[in-house]
């Protein structure tokens, strides 16, 4: 028997099981429930046939049974051409019919408001098109902002099926039109994917075909992916349009389109569907989501199913069990019962098959259980549209949510006679064929919807009306009625805003959509619910008719308060709180909004406490007091109430998102602006304005003021003399000033300020403050404010007293002492914040009074600003207040809506936005102008076309005539069928050869054997300069476009196996020879020739690789040939050439010899009018002149035609070619090697530039042999053979040298945040004292740690919650100016660290970047620069380098080029702290001169600069056979490379560790095929093979435990470590946006801890090498690598570390290898190389890896690099002065003759000055248009350029523009600086010394006393004849000048 204590435990166990258990089960329900949440649909919009391009519109038309199919538009196609009765015609539709939508025009774009440049629109099919506009319809009428969405897991999924559009361009267009945009524009997953790029969206993206039911498949699909929580919104939707004559002559052969064009679904007369076009979208959300969320719930998806019809009929004909199977799985899925369905949207494609499968599956499913009474209705929406095929499924599902809002159904079209068919009377079925209500019944209304695939796809989801608690939301007693309302509109243009403006205007009005909805709904929609545009206006009004008037007022062009309007800033404009003194009261101020604001209220309730320990009278008393009990008149009640006020109204204001960046008060006014930046609590703030104000009660009536219209200097000349009695009181503007004073002594001075006739004018008050009236108070005043303590100020103070900024913590008594005595200096303290870009001042004081002081000082300045008040008097206060809102929110100051309306409200549909569509299209052309028609007998019959083609190639002629042989190919068989080689070329002979005979030697008749070898040898030389840069293991197919006899792919074929090789040839004959030379050496499968023209047919595949010589010259249309030759290259690949270039202006043809010789210029147009780039050009002249120097060719021609018999038309070729030579020779023409790439990539201008520098100055063939990129060394070769130019184009170095801080002129520090990432050795602390005593703000953030300081705080840097916390906490605060980070200092300058140590300094040095750098780029950081300081960790001298610090580096190269918007720099500091390193780092800081990595030694400051070196190898490495060579990643393709190498050098014992290792040498013969350690065990048996010994170690050399065992197993083996080469890293490409500390982890350890360790454990080693694999991304960064480029910059340092230490060590920075290493796939390969990173062939490579290990260079970077192309990529975004000793070829540009002057010059020189500006404004306007290929007209002054598209290679190819125009050189920086037309106009205005000349000196004919006129209004004067009278008196008046109110 168990004890009592076993029993307790038996019980305690039990009852834990029932709990886990109760768990479990609440777990699997909560599982079971999230698989069948029903999902919301929360919006919608469509673009449907008949005019239903929206909801509304949509359902109107349903309701009215419109029937909407149309003839064919004659906008698609020539219907009469295609239309032919008869079914069996071939290529005709019998069908004129189709539902096509109306008023929308399919080749439009509104391109601006996706900021999608124009040259790409064009190329997007006009689907994408239509589901950007719906989709950004149906966000809206959801009420979700698309901004919100960035980086949420919103999916997008879209059905599409048709691709009518890339069949137009394809078949259609000029090949020489098609461009790299086409396949973005076409491929419909960049449907999806571009939808989800423009929102930031990060959840699935897809496109969905399964025929005609994608789009309900797709919205399926969605509602699985929000059930499973892979997103929380999602975008579901389909498309279809109708282009192209295609689908309906298919659908014709299929028999399944309705002759008549009517969906007769149902009916006896059904013969078939329409086919129509339409797009339509829904936003969905799970529904508990939705109603959180507060979004309109439209109705509700319950369920859905999707299945295949299996095995049927047929593979397009319906499957009734399938169909009826996909229904009980969707009603299953929703828990839904048959009965419960009350209507069913059928598929309904009104086949006499298809319609009466259908019904009998709904018969099977929902018969069961259903009276007759009450029939299953369905319909068929596809008898009013048609069928939409992709599309047809979402517009069934739309109608359906349509009727369930609505609560009707629909009439379904076009039955007249049931089917007999179909058995109606034993089915419980209806067919509406009238509108009817839809009865409710006893639950909610639920419908099905069904959408049947041609393919077998099935689909169908249950569709329930919106939950009831919904419903009765929306009916609701409306919230109390506002006192005013704000409705803010924004849009992408001016033109769009006034006709939203418009829209808005009819909505509200009587009769419009909106008159009848909430006023507060709809504004609260258009705030809270909408996107915010930079074209704004936002309008106030206290009712909907008060709206409606201003909108009217608007439009009409009148001002008025009620509203505002302007383009938002770019930036958030600087806000001031500018707070009144005395004089701003009045009656009843503050009643309304005491009233209305809780806030305001909340404020001053806390005020009125406040005041209670001072005053005897009560703040809302007196606020509320009539006049008979105010007390307002007491300056001691009257200013703690203005004081109160003023407080209130600042809250408020934050309330709705307004934070001050500086506050500023008057006087008095001061008290509220310390409470208001928290310099004082507000019981300090109390005490001091009721004590000071009881104070002045004591000298009332005692003195006066008065205001006049000086200067501040004038005001103290008057006062000379009267110092005793009179005081300046305030300087308000530059021409006002207060005196104060006695009242006696001012009369005199205003008395004698009127006689010199200056305004002055008394002010109404009986206390003089600031006046020596106040003197007797100032003692008093300071003993009873003594215990005040002022704090440092959270937002930056400008004190009236001294005029300046302060932090506030010298606001003590004594201050309050001055601000009571001394002048009120409010203007110069203005001026101040104008000249530090504060533009927008806000007056908190019921009426304003310093308003027109703050615009005079502005307009004094020249400085733009707008000012504000908060109330005005006698006018309704929360109207005024929302006046001054919609002006911030119009000014561009982000505005909190939702504190604006903390209520629940309703989103509501609102009008659309007006899209301002413009057209975009590929221009087509007849496909008969540039391609070969076949006759429809011909496609049906292949062979047929085939022999076609063959039989007219035996004959051929060009275009214009040209024969097309050049040997006569009949008589040639029998000399070339046995030779290997026979060349139809000429050759290259370096020097001319005595009796040498081109065409002796080419038939065989040379007299001497040599002569016939010099032959082959010449035409081998020519073909070895092209071949031999070759990758030939990347290049799998290659044609040969002029193959001759086939020499060429003969001898390729045998030297590369793997190559698939193709010939044309236009003579029938040489391809029937080149079949049997083919043949005859077993070539047969692998080579192909087709006896075809490469100008007129396609050619049959795609290639690497493409060549041909001397074949361009004897084809006339080049343009076809190009064309067919780009069309059919992989970007990327080569095409080489050798042909010849007229040296004329014109072409040179030579009949003779069918030779069409173009020049360079119109080489470079056909070949980057094809997207080709010319490498490299060689010139051969000289060298094919010898070969064709015979001085007896006439005797020889005539021995060869009597042997051979050759015909006239041969000897005529043969006698012309000698021509050739002397053209050749005399410089006629040019004979070149042209080396050319496919750039899809690059922009044709580009290219076009850089092929005419390559063509029009050709490289000599002895230049290029002596150092040209493509002559990359041979297999095997050592670096010896490398071309010399190679060697020293491939070695760099960062060198250091001295330069002085110069600090720019603009770079005048202005006042703002700083934030201050302190390291514990008291940098950061002296730093932040230096910043306050300069009157900076900054915060001090510690790494751990507590912060209790004022204007300091602490983060756990492990911990991305606290960073969030933290960050937000920083970014509530306001922006930040810089960011300083100094947390790397703490790892101790040059210390030897531990891995332990690495860690801690990864973690607050690299690992302490991505979320601040992320933030910075979207937050308050945004104009915020970031600089990383370090010690130590840069190599200046010889000194030791910190290998812990150096990372930090390498990611901060990458963030420069990321985000240059917030990069600072890099500051490396002495090892050890020296003295005046902290003022040589706030100088740096504070004013920096464009340098951004910085080093300083002692007092000396140094700055990077990358610098070409070289490679000496002073004691080269004698590679041992007795030692051991350790290779870290020695399984990798490097690591192999490195070991094959090292053997071939004579070492023979190798160490390869890798982390993954190979399995035992027992099992590598039994190894699989597809393992992936075969190729590594084959590799290691070759290298054994060689003779060397080859251990394999499993090491992960990231951890500590087994680098000690690999080193300590080696110590313990038979042969000595010699040698280390760490060749092991990991590269993962990602952004900063996507970078997280757990990368750097990942990235770091096996690259630099790795590297460190093996350092660690054999530094007592005599090691001859110690060997890193760097990369050159660590130097000059590379975006997507910040770990990367941190952990390779770690070997770097270390690198230096060793050699300051006597040992043994070399980083080298590599580029890109051909082979090996981390270059990605095959398309990152070609990128790299357009970009301009050159792969270096490995042989060379390894070589210069043998020199560098024996050199004492401690780093060098190795790298292949075409600088003309790289760096002007890298410095696009900004000017990076490392590369500036790095200097690119630039084309010379001849001057013209006379040194004649640009075209722009001349116009301007010749304008009238005051044009000059627009014409310069309107030359860039031009220019950025052309490299958007926008209009220019569309292009506003202030507009984006990257708003509309624009990248970094157009930003490249404007700057080359614009040099060509001004004469003059631009930084590469320019579109990135001044990214508007207007902004750049200013800059090269001012930058460009002939425009600066231009635009600052008068013309002429100006008399100097001439007043400016702008340009605007001289363009007004000229439309003045048009005017009337009184129009011309307006317009009179308009000028500044007499008579004008300013």
């Amino acid at each position: 028997m168990s004890s009592p204590v076993e029993q307790h435990e038996h019980s305690a166990r039990l009852a834990r099981a029932l709990v886990a258990l109760e768990k479990m089960q609440a777990k699997l329900e909560a599982s079971e429930r999230e698989k069948r949440e029903p999902v919301a649909i929360v919006g919608m919009a469509c673009r449907f046939p008949g005019g239903g391009n929206d909801p509304k519109a949509f359902w109107d038309l349903l309701r009215e049974g419109r029937d909407t199919i149309v003839e064919v538009p004659p906008d698609r196609w020539d219907l009469d051409a295609y239309y032919d009765p008869d079914p069996d015609a071939l290529g005709k539709m019998y069908t004129r019919w189709g539902g096509f939508l109306k008023d929308v025009r399919l080749d439009e774009l509104d391109a601006r408001f996706y900021g999608i440049a124009p040259r790409e629109v064009a190329s997007m099919d006009p689907q994408h098109r239509l589901m950007l506009e719906v989709t950004w319809e149906a966000l809206a009428h959801a009420g979700l902002v698309p901004e919100r969405l960035a980086n949420s897991l919103t999916g997008v999924f879209v059905g599409v099926m048709l691709n009518d559009y890339a069949q137009l361009q394809m078949k259609q267009a000029d090949p020489a039109l098609l461009d790299a945009y086409m396949a973005l524009g076409n491929d419909s997953s960049f449907m999806a994917g571009r939808i989800s790029y423009i929102l930031g969206a990060q959840g699935p993206s897809m496109a969905v075909n399964t025929a005609c039911s994608s789009s309900l498949v797709s919205v399926h699909l969605a509602c699985q992916s929000l059930r499973s929580r892979e997103c929380n919104l999602a975008i579901a939707g389909g498309v279809n349009v109708i282009l192209a004559p295609d689908g309906h002559i298919v659908s014709s052969r299929l028999r399944s389109q309705s002759p008549n064009g009517r969906c007769k679904t149902f009916d006896a007369a059904a013969d078939g569907y329409v086919r129509g076009e339409g797009c339509g979208v829904v936003v969905l959300k799970r529904l508990s989501d939705a109603i959180a969320d507060g979004d309109p719930v439209l109705a509700v998806i319950r369920g859905g199913a999707v299945n295949h019809d299996g095995p049927s009929g047929g593979l397009t004909v319906p499957s009734g069990p399938a169909q009826e199977a996909v229904i009980r799985r969707a009603l299953a899925s929703a828990g839904v019962e048959p009965s419960q369905v009350s209507y069913v949207e059928a598929h309904g494609t009104a086949t006499p098959l298809g319609d009466p499968i259908e019904i009998r599956a709904l018969q099977r499913v929902f018969e069961e259980g259903r009276p007759q009474a009450q029939p299953l209705t369905i319909g068929s929406v596809k008898t009013n549209v048609g069928h939409l095929e992709a599309a047809a499924g979402i517009a069934g599902l739309i109608k359906v949510v349509l009727m369930l809002q609505h609560r009707e159904i629909p009439p379904h079209l076009h039955l007249t006679k049931p089917t007999p068919a179909i058995p109606w009377n034993q089915l419980p079925i209806a067919i509406p064929t009238q509108l009817q209500s839809w009865a409710g019944g006893s639950g909610q209304r639920v419908a099905g919807v069904s959408s049947f695939g041609l393919s077998g796809i099935n689909a169908h989801l249950i569709v329930e009306e919106a939950p009831p608690e919904q419903a009765q939301r929306r009916a609701a007693e409306p919230p109390a009625a506002r006192s005013a309302y704000l409705l803010p509109l924004s849009a992408r243009s001016e033109p769009a805003l006034q006709e939203l403006a418009r829209s808005y205007q009819a909505f509200l009005a009587d009769g419009g959509a909106g008159a009848n909805l909430r006023l507060d709904d709809i504004c609260y929609t258009a705030s809270t619910r909408r996107s915010h545009y930079e074209h704004r206006l936002a309008v106030a009004g206290s009712t909907r008719e008060a709206l409606v008037d201003h909108l009217g007022a608007f439009l009409k062009g009148e001002p008025r308060p009620a509203f505002s309007y302007r383009e938002a800033s770019l930036r958030r404009p600087k806000v001031v709180f500018v707070f009144s003194g005395q004089g701003s009261q009045w009656p009843h101020m503050g009643r309304e909004l005491l009233r209305a604001s809780p806030v305001f209220r909340k404020a001053l309730e806390e005020c009125d406490r406040a005041f209670r320990a001072h005053v005897d009278w009560s703040l809302l008393e007196q606020l509320a007091a009539d006049e008979s009990s105010s007390r307002m008149a007491d300056i001691d009640v009257l200013q703690p109430v203005l004081f109160a006020v003023s407080v209130a109204l600042a809250a408020q204001w934050r309330s709705w998102g307004i934070e001050p960046d500086a506050v500023v008060g008057h006087s008095m006014g001061e008290v509220a602006a310390a409470y208001v930046a928290g310099v004082l609590s507000l019981e300090d703030a109390a005490r001091v304005i009721c004590l000071r104000s009881a104070l002045l009660r004591r000298v009332r009536g005692q003195g006066t003021m008065a205001l006049a219209e000086i200067s501040l200097a004038q005001a103290r000349t008057e006062l000379k003399g009267y110092e005793d009695r009179l005081s300046i009181a305030a300087s308000n503007s530059p021409t006002s000033t207060v005196l104060a004073g006695e009242p006696q002594a001012l009369q005199e001075v205003m008395a004698n300020l009127q006689r010199q006739n200056i305004f002055c004018r008394n002010v109404k008050v009986d206390v003089a403050s600031h006046s020596p009236q106040v003197e007797p108070l100032l003692a008093e005043l300071r003993a009873l404010l003594k215990e005040l303590r002022p704090k440092a100020a959270s937002v930056p103070v400008y004190s009236t007293v001294t005029g300046k900024p302060t932090d506030g913590t010298d606001w003590d008594a004594a201050y309050w002492q001055r601000n009571l005595r001394e002048p009120v200096l409010f203007s110069p303290v203005i001026e101040q914040l104008l000249s530090n870009q504060h533009h927008v001042f806000l007056e908190l004081s019921p009426h304003p009074i310093l308003l027109q002081s703050v615009e005079r000082t502005a307009r004094a300045a020249q400085q733009a600003g707008i000012v504000l008040p908060s109330l005005r008097r006698d006018e309704a206060e929360v109207e005024v207040m929302l006046q001054a809102l919609g002006a911030l929110h119009t000014a561009g100051h982000p505005i909190d809506w939702r504190a604006h309306y903390p209520e629940s409200r309703q989103s509501i549909p609102l009008p659309a936005y007006p899209w301002q569509r413009s057209r975009f299209w590929v221009d087509l052309k007849r496909a008969a102008d540039f391609r070969p028609t076949v006759s429809h007998s011909e496609r049906s019959r292949p062979a047929a076309r085939e022999r076609a083609l063959e039989a007219d190639a035996a004959h051929p002629d060009h275009a214009d005539g040209t024969p097309s042989r050049f040997y006569d190919d009949s008589v040639e068989r029998e000399r070339v069928i046995k030779p290997d080689e026979v060349y139809l070329t000429f050759g290259i002979l370096r020097q001319q050869i005595p009796g040498f005979s081109w065409i002796m030697s080419v038939y065989g008749l040379s007299e001497r054997e040599e002569h016939t070898e010099a032959l082959l040898n010449a035409q081998r030389g020519l073909r070895s300069v092209l071949f031999r840069g070759v990758d030939w293991s990347s290049v799998q197919k290659v044609l040969d476009f002029g193959c001759g006899y086939a020499s060429d792919l003969i001898s390729l074929g045998k030297k590369h196996p793997h190559l698939t090789l193709h010939g044309y040839t236009i003579s029938s004959e040489q391809a029937a020879i080149d079949a049997e030379r083919i043949h005859a050496r077993g070539l047969q499968d692998r080579i192909r020739v087709f006896a075809r023209d490469s100008a007129k047919d396609e050619f049959p595949d795609r290639y690497d690789l493409i060549f041909g010589f001397e074949v361009v010259t004897h084809i006339a249309d080049k343009v076809a040939l190009f064309s067919n030759i780009s069309r059919n290259l992989q970007n990327g690949g080569f095409l080489l050439l050798a042909d010849f270039i007229a040296n004329s202006v014109s072409a040179i043809n030579v009949q003779e010899t069918a030779s069409y010789n173009v020049n360079a210029e119109e080489w470079a147009e056909l070949l980057s009018r094809h997207n080709l780039r010319v490498v490299e050009s060689v010139d051969i002249s000289l060298e094919a002149s010898h070969f064709l120097e015979d001085p007896g060719f006439d005797g020889h021609l005539d021995i060869v035609s009597k042997r051979f018999g050759l015909t006239e038309l041969v000897r005529r070729n043969f006698d012309a070619m000698r021509n050739f030579g002397k053209a050749l020779e005399k410089g006629l023409m040019s004979y070149a090697l042209i080396i050319i790439q496919k750039d899809d990539f690059a922009n044709r201008p580009y290219l076009k530039r850089a092929n005419r520098a390559k063509l029009g100055a050709l490289t000599p063939l002895t230049a290029f042999e002596d150092g040209g990129a493509w002559a990359a060394p041979s297999e095997g070769a050592d670096l010896e053979n490398v071309a010399p130019h190679a060697l020293r184009e491939w070695v760099y170095e960062v060198a250091w040298p001295e330069k002085k801080h110069a600090p720019r002129q603009e770079g005048a520090s202005a006042p703002g945040r700083w934030l201050l990432l302190a390291d514990r050795h008291g940098l950061g602390d002296a730093l932040a004292s230096r910043l306050r005593e300069q009157g900076e703000f900054c915060t001090v953030l510690w790494a751990g740690g507590d912060a209790s300081a004022p204007g300091q705080l602490s983060v756990n840097p492990e911990d991305p919650a606290d960073w969030q916390r933290v960050l937000s906490q920083l970014e509530s605060e306001g922006p930040f100016r810089n960011v300083v980070h100094l947390w790397s200092l703490d790892s101790g300058g040059n210390a030897a660290p531990s891995v332990t140590v690495l860690d801690e300094t990864l973690r607050l040095g690299c690992g302490s970047l991505p979320l601040l750098v992320q933030r910075l780029c979207r937050g308050a950081g945004q104009t915020a620069k970031l600089w990383l300081v370090t010690r130590g960790a840069q190599a200046v001298g010889k000194e030791a380098v910190s290998v812990a610090q150096a990372p930090l580096w390498g990611a901060g190269r990458v963030l420069a080029l990321e985000h240059p918007e917030v990069w600072g720099g890099l500051v490396d500091l002495s090892p050890a702290a020296e003295k005046g390193e902290l003022e040589a780092l706030w100088q740096e800081l504070r004013t920096p001169d464009g340098e951004d990595q910085i080093a300083y030694r002692g007092a000396k400051r140094h700055v990077a600069r990358l610098v070409r070196s070289d490679v000496t190898a002073e004691s080269p490495v004698t590679w041992r056979d007795d030692g051991a060579y350790l290779i870290t990643g020695g399984l990798g393709a490097l690591g192999l490379q490195v070991a094959r190498w090292l053997v071939s050098k004579g070492a023979r014992h190798l160490i390869l560790a890798s982390r993954s290792g190979l399995p035992d040498s027992d099992q590598w013969k039994s190894l699989p095929n597809e393992s992936p350690f075969r190729s590594q065990v084959h590799a290691v048996q070759e290298l054994q093979s060689m003779g060397a010994s080859v251990q394999i170690v499993r090491c992960d050399v990231g951890e500590q435990a087994q680098v000690a065992s690999l080193i300590e197993g080696i110590r313990q083996g038979p042969v000595p470590l010699v040698g280390i080469f760490h060749a092991a890293g990991v590269s993962t490409h990602r952004s900063w946006q996507e970078t997280d500390p757990a990368l750097f982890s990942s990235v770091f350890r096996p690259k630099a801890a790795g590297a460190w360790l093996l350092h660690e454990y054999t530094r007592d080693m005599p090691l001859s090498c110690f060997v890193m694999f760097s990369s050159a991304s660590a130097v000059w960064g590379a975006q997507g690598m910040a770990a990367y480029a941190a952990a390779n910059h770690a070997l770097d340092a270390l690198a230096h570390l060793r050699r300051s230490q006597g040992l043994a060590a070399t980083s080298i920075n590599w580029g890109r290898w051909t082979e090996g290493g981390m270059a990605g796939s095959e398309e990152a390969k070609r990128f790299f190389s357009q970009i301009g990173l050159e792969a270096m062939p490995t042989e060379a490579a390894l070589a210069m890896l043998g020199r560098l290990a024996g050199s004492r260079a401690a780093q060098r970077v190795v790298a292949s690099v075409d600088w003309s192309r790289f760096k002007p990529l890298q410095e696009a975004k900004r000017q990076r002065p490392f590369l500036e000793n790095i200097k690119t070829a630039q084309p010379v540009q001849k001057e013209p003759a006379g040194g004649a002057r640009s075209e722009l010059l001349l116009r301007l020189e010749e304008a009238p000055s005051s044009r000059r500006r627009a014409i310069l404004m309107e030359h860039v306007r031009v220019e950025v248009a052309r490299v958007l290929g926008a209009e220019p007209s569309r292009l506003e002054p202030q507009q984006g350029f990257f708003q509309m598209g624009m990248n970094s290679l157009m930003s490249i190819e404007l700057k080359k523009h614009l040099e060509t125009s001004l004469r003059h050189g631009l930084p590469s920086t320019i579109a990135f600086e001044y990214p508007t037309v207007d902004a750049m106009t200013g800059f090269l205005a001012k930058e460009v010394p002939a425009l600066s000349a231009l635009l600052s000196a008068p013309s002429e004919e100006a008399s100097q006393d001439a007043a400016v006129v702008d340009s605007d209004i001289l363009d007004l004067l000229g439309e003045a004849g048009r005017l009337s009278e009184s129009e011309l008196s307006d317009l009179a008046h308009s000028f500044p000048g007499d008579g004008s109110h300013e």
